[in-house]
């Protein structure tokens, strides 16, 4: 489960659909689920067959998120929209509430951090 965060949005809908494009185009395979969870937070669901390889997707889905070039004059990390992620890892033994908990508390360590960041609960990574 990776929650992620897009930090203030100032274009509002036109802002969300370009970022949600984004998403997709990183994580579209018939067994990726990505989903707005409401405000400017977004949810993916998918399967993976190395944390590293969860990791770089994520890295690569937030640089590409702050390369869409959407002013933010009230950005202390960028003068673009920036993304926060949170990766939960699991091998299914977890129910979904506490994947999600998890990933929530990476998303939060990635904001509380310095923003713009990927973080994850896994030791093994990068």
């Amino acid at each position: 489960m990776i929650p992620l965060s897009v930090n203030t949005i100032i274009r509002g809908d036109d802002a969300l659909i370009s970022i949600a494009n984004t998403i997709q185009k990183h994580f579209n395979r018939a067994s990726d689920f990505c989903f707005r969870l409401g405000g400017e937070e977004f949810g993916i669901i998918c399967t993976v067959n190395t944390v590293n390889e969860i990791y770089h997707q994520a890295e690569q889905l937030r640089i590409d998120i702050e390369n869409l070039h959407i002013e933010h004059l009230h950005n202390n990390v960028s003068n673009y929209i920036t993304a926060s992620i949170g990766i939960a890892v699991c091998d299914g033994s977890i129910t979904a509430e506490i994947l999600y908990s998890q990933a929530d508390v990476e998303l939060y360590k990635a904001k509380e951090s310095g923003r713009n960041k990927v973080c994850m609960n896994c030791p093994a990574k990068k």
